[in-house]
């Protein structure tokens, strides 16, 4: 997957404000390597104590419930960011690691693992040396009050002189825009032709149909991998957002 080294990849979020809290901050290398691997070299950050805390006992408790929720804060990124790459060979190293002992969260941290690997694969441009055709992602499940939703959308991608995004199918065009910035979001602009051949969806509304574009992504790089090993084929992907 990797030439060579790409380095201090900063997924870090510090929002703490309200309920859009999400403070996480990460930062990464990623290193061409034989097998998946990663690789935690963080510094460890041991929390200031207050003068207030005068007992051992209390200041012992305080310490280790830190390094409970770092622990569980890391298995969470490490988690997250193998789902993102699946079976890539690369390491990953965790270089920096923060957590807020109020304003940090799973998700927040699950996000991050996200945005690092957006950010390698915007350093690293998609290469398409032929076409990847019939590419099908499907995202669905329950709301809270009980009705079902989906979105589902089938997209091919060509190789090209410079990004390009052309629809080829009747949907609205709005959702035809999300799925061209869910891609630029993804993988950037790289010299790829992407055809957005077929949409369908119920009770899915613009920013939840975002996420099937995040699944399409993830099955042509899975797609991609097994092309190199010459195990290529195409299935769809469903349901796998964490």
């Amino acid at each position: 997957m990797l030439r060579r080294p790409v380095r201090d990849v900063d997924a870090s979020d510090k929002r703490q404000t309200g309920c859009g809290a999400s403070f996480a901050i990460v930062s990464v290398d990623f290193e061409p390597a034989e097998t998946y691997e990663f690789v935690d070299t963080a510094p460890e950050r041991i929390p200031g104590r207050s003068p207030a805390v005068t007992d051992e006992e209390r200041w012992a408790d305080i310490l280790r419930f830190h390094a409970e929720d770092v622990r569980h804060f890391k298995d969470v990124f490490a988690d997250a960011m193998r789902a993102e790459l699946g079976e890539a060979a690369v390491r990953v190293v965790l270089t920096r690691f923060v957590h807020h002992t109020i304003d940090s969260s799973d998700r927040g941290f699950a996000a991050a693992a996200r945005r690092a690997v957006r950010e390698l694969h915007r350093r690293v441009p998609l290469e398409l040396t032929e076409p990847v055709r019939g590419v099908r992602a499907r995202d669905s499940g329950t709301y809270f009050r009980g009705d079902s939703y989906f979105s589902e959308i089938t997209v091919d991608f060509e190789p090209a002189e410079n990004y390009e995004f052309v629809r080829r199918t009747d949907a609205r065009r709005v959702y035809a825009d999300v799925v061209d910035e869910g891609i630029r979001t993804e993988i950037g602009t790289p010299p790829v032709r992407v055809v957005l051949t077929r949409v369908s969806r119920q009770n899915v509304d613009e920013r939840r149909f975002g996420d099937v574009v995040v699944l399409a992504v993830r099955q042509l790089r899975k797609h991609l991998r097994e092309r190199a090993t010459g195990t290529e084929t195409i299935r769809s992907v469903e349901d796998g957002l964490p």
